[in-house]
């Protein structure tokens, strides 16, 4: 079995769509979505089924999902 690693889409900036179309670009089979990314805060089920159907027409496949985010973004304001 052949192992692939996914590639986060923090590795690039821009709307998701673009880092999505780069990716492809550049060979890659895997990514990591990033949930904290801006065109990611309010999916409809639309957005969701646009999602899917662009990692389909790119041929990408999504291995996870990426909560990471600074330290002050969790942090309670007082």
């Amino acid at each position: 079995m052949d192992q692939e690693i996914a590639i986060s889409m923090r590795a690039g900036g821009g709307n998701a769509r673009d880092v999505l179309q780069s990716m492809c670009d550049s060979g890659v089979q895997r990514v990591q979505l990033d949930a904290l990314h801006e065109d990611f805060a309010e999916l409809s089920n639309s957005g969701w089924r646009d999602l899917a159907s662009t990692l389909r027409r790119l041929g990408l496949r999504a291995s996870g999902i990426g909560f990471l985010g600074p330290p002050s973004r969790w942090e309670e304001q007082p």
